[in-house]
């Protein structure tokens, strides 16, 4: 028995790690809330080895700690119905016998993505959402694997680099940019909830980093928009209370977030995320995620 315990135990503290890994990957497909799923797995390896009892309680302990650390109860009630339908599921599929332990993950994954439209389509009282469910059960794409880097012992957004750049001369009669900097200040833990220049706004949210790595970011992202920018691990903030106040009390039109690949810019796509969410609103947004180097990885 307490061997059994310790197990259970070690798999929930895994679960919690993987469902904090998620937030940092940046995994866009234009909904609030997708991820990879990466918690499931363990709670696929209870339901196999500690039996349904210990893998339902599993299910629901990380949900609750996920929550209570990352999120908000808006939030948990998504993340509840989903783990409760994604469970049911892969309960009587295993029970049934007619799949294998992939086929039930799928479905659990599935179903999982479903509870949460369906709260969403309750809380939000409109049955549009739906169409997004054949999205949300399709694997995400990915990327193409790079060269191995050197050994580095630390955080990846401190790793040394150099770039080399070729010089090129400015034309004769260049016209120089303006900037499309549309308010001030532009750094959330600044603006104010209620400025006027939110209300019907296109709202981008950029990570400090973004102006400097992408050398267009004025006349291609930031032109039409109104732009609040900051740093997670340098402001070290939640940034989702504000965002969440932000887009409650203004008529915003879009979001879009600007990130580099660095994990700790996985914060401000996560505080955005979040925000959206606890919003009540449904909102068009997007995730654009830069390189270090400069070029667009994914939008």
């Amino acid at each position: 028995m307490a061997k059994k315990t310790a197990l259970l135990g070690m798999l929930v503290a895994l679960a919690f790690v993987l469902s904090y890994i998620e937030t940092l990957i940046p995994v866009n497909l234009g909904i609030p809330g997708a991820k990879l799923g990466l918690a499931n797995l363990v709670v696929m390896v209870a339901l196999y080895t500690l039996g349904t009892k210990e893998a339902f309680a599993l299910s629901m302990v990380r949900i609750l700690l996920t929550g209570l650390t990352f999120s908000s109860m808006a939030a948990m009630l998504y993340s509840f119905a989903g783990g409760l339908l994604s469970f049911a599921v892969m309960y009587l599929a295993k029970r049934s016998k007619l799949f294998s332990a992939a086929g039930v993950s799928v479905l659990g994954g599935i179903s999982h993505n479903a509870g949460q439209i369906f709260v969403a389509m309750w809380v939000l009282d409109t049955a549009t959402l739906i169409y997004y469910l054949p999205v949300l059960a399709i694997t995400p794409r990915q990327q193409q694997a790079q060269p191995a880097a050197p050994a580095f012992h630390g955080c990846p957004g401190s790793m040394m680099k150099q770039f080399h750049r070729e010089q090129t001369a400015p034309a004769a009669a260049a016209v120089p940019m303006q900037s499309q900097l549309a308010q001030w200040p532009c750094q959330i833990k600044l603006v104010p909830v209620n400025a006027p220049y939110f209300d019907g706004a296109k709202l981008l949210i950029a990570a400090d980093c973004t102006a400097y790595a992408y050398a267009n970011i004025h006349e291609e992202f930031m032109s039409g928009h109104v732009t609040i920018i900051g740093c997670p691990k340098l402001d070290a903030v939640d940034y989702s209370e504000k965002l969440t106040e932000i887009i409650r009390s203004n008529d915003i039109k879009s979001v879009t977030v600007l990130r580099m690949e660095v994990p700790c810019c996985g914060g401000l796509e996560h505080a955005a995320i979040t925000a959206l969410k606890n919003s009540g609103k449904f909102i068009p947004w997007n995730v654009v995620t830069f390189s270090t180097d400069g070029r667009i990885l994914d939008r």
